[in-house]
């Protein structure tokens, strides 16, 4: 496919950004072997209903697997129910359609545990990058009743006279929030997010993966290098219009590369990491990875305007965020919005109806 100039531009950016040896890396060393994107508005069904794909439970709902109990071939320890929907990435992020049907309801319990300590650790950025989830997008609230909404698509922001969780200057808004997490528990979630969608025939290489995902598996400090992802944060919203899970698997002849690795991107994030413990990796020493770009889709609006998109690329963050503690983490979230030119603070009669009609139904003292 032919790249019109300003796509090419647009490329070139992204290349010198990432930087290109990056590119030719991945693109020499890995191949591509699971796309799945929520986009289609149409149920994705992966798997089937007989058996977990986790804890190879049995559905004890199916007749062949209940004459067996009834016949003593197989014990209650061997079955579970599969009543539950089980999405194959959280809906909190956006998923809606991407549904694993071997997930049975003690697995989907256990690792909604994960999902707690992801919404923890996005924190209020699933507030102010309008990230919905299942009952639509998250108002934020803290112990001093200041919050973050959202309102027919725009911002709401309440908060006391003395606030700490609110700046603003001539150039920016600041809002500063404390978010607390267990690391290790939100790489599960991401690892387990990797299994989902793994073709069965694959799993038998992660399965210590798995006894680790269950609580079967302790680890020691010699995996922390592998517990770990790549986070590229936009400084715009829905880079990524939709949710998308891509996994990579190295080619035969790199055997001193991590076996695989999963990028999940939704909104303006991206989160890149190898998936742990696999024994296919007992000859890799360094599992750190380049970072991906693949799916960085470009409004008009940046391919046109090439300082607003050079300003974006300068803005967009790259970490790498280790993992692998165990214990309760605290830190500061600093989210910084730039104030569109010319624009400083409106006056309350200068606000849409719809925000002016919230602000009185809830008695609010607001900043916007």
């Amino acid at each position: 496919m032919m790249l019109i100039p300003e796509q090419f531009k647009w490329f070139t950016s992204l290349a010198t950004r990432f930087g290109v040896e990056n590119i030719y890396f991945v693109n020499n060393n890995y191949k591509i072997i699971i796309e799945k994107a929520d986009i289609f508005q149409k149920k994705q069904y992966l798997g089937e209903k007989t058996q977990c794909r986790y804890c190879q439970a049995f559905n004890m709902n199916v007749d062949s697997i209940r004459r067996k109990l009834n016949d003593g071939e197989i014990s209650l320890e061997d079955v579970s129910s599969f009543k539950k929907i089980a999405h194959s990435l959280p809906t909190f992020i956006g998923n809606a359609n991407i549904i694993s049907k071997d997930e049975c309801d003690t697995c989907n319990e256990k690792f909604s545990l994960f999902e707690n300590n992801l919404v923890d650790f996005l924190g209020i950025a699933r507030t102010t990058n309008k990230i919905r989830g299942r009952n639509g997008i998250p108002k934020f609230k803290n112990t001093k009743n200041e919050f973050v909404d959202i309102s027919e698509g725009d911002l709401i922001i309440g908060t006391t006279e003395d606030s700490e969780m609110y700046e603003e200057n001539n150039d920016s808004i600041t809002i500063t929030t404390v978010k607390k997490y267990i690391p290790i528990e939100v790489h599960k979630c991401f690892v387990k997010m990797a299994l989902s969608v793994l073709p069965v025939e694959d799993l038998k290489d992660f399965s210590k993966t798995i006894k680790w995902l269950l609580g079967e598996e302790i680890l020691d400090e010699s995996y922390s290098k592998q517990l770990y992802v790549i986070q590229t944060k936009w400084p715009v919203k829905n880079i990524y219009p939709a949710v998308i899970i891509d996994i990579y698997k190295r080619n035969d002849e790199n055997i001193d590369l991590p076996y695989m690795f999963a990028r999940v991107c939704f909104s303006n994030y991206a989160f890149q990491f190898p998936i742990p413990l696999c024994s296919m990796d007992k000859l890799v020493n360094n599992f750190n990875l380049p970072t991906v770009i693949k799916h960085e889709t470009p409004f008009q609006e940046l391919l046109t305007d090439n300082n607003l998109w050079k300003t974006i690329l300068n803005d967009t963050s790259i970490s790498k965020i280790n993992l692998s503690s165990t214990e309760l983490k605290e830190e500061i979230d600093k989210q910084c919005f730039r104030k569109t030119e010319g624009k400083s603070s409106i006056n309350l009669e200068d606000l849409p109806e719809h925000v002016i009609d919230y602000i009185k139904q809830k008695n609010l003292t607001i900043k916007t």
